[in-house]
């Protein structure tokens, strides 16, 4: 029987390296990402520019978006590039590739306004994030939810 396959971005950052050992006997693995630690079979692309690495989507199933710039001090332009940018390419090249899914990685930091409040965290409330890292990672979940009423899910 053929396993389903997988693609993980950021797949040698932390989340991505766990979960690529946590799935490998259940999917059949791609990676792609900077690659800055140059581990071998991850593709290594800036996923902030269009390029070559989107035909690793092509007979996908899933894709498990992880790749991010993850400091809550990282400056707006290289959160802009590596979270807002690569996000939107990701998603641009999933619909094109046809993948049936693709989950976002998104963070508690999109919440983190009201950490030092007596406010009970509900669905309801808006977002309220602090850094531009928690603002990208709503804006990665807008995009998600934007991608999935252009295109549902086969």
């Amino acid at each position: 029987m053929m396993r389903p396959r997988l693609l993980i971005t950021g797949a040698s950052g932390r989340l991505g390296q766990l979960l690529q050992r946590h799935l490998a006997d259940a999917f059949e693995m791609r990676g792609v990402c900077l690659n800055t630690a140059s581990l071998p079979g991850i593709v290594t692309a800036d996923l902030s520019v269009d390029g070559d690495w989107a035909r690793l989507f092509e007979g996908v199933d899933c894709v498990l978006h992880c790749a991010a710039v993850s400091s809550p001090s990282a400056l707006w332009a290289h959160v802009q590039r590596h979270n807002v940018d690569a996000t939107l390419n990701v998603f641009a090249a999933a619909a094109r590739a046809n993948v049936r899914r693709v989950v976002f990685m998104s963070s508690s930091r999109t919440m983190a306004g009201y950490r030092f409040t007596r406010e009970c965290l509900v669905e309801s409330l808006p977002p309220r994030p602090i850094d531009p890292y928690g603002a990208s990672r709503w804006w990665g979940e807008r995009i998600g939810q934007a991608t999935r009423s252009v295109r549902p899910c086969r």
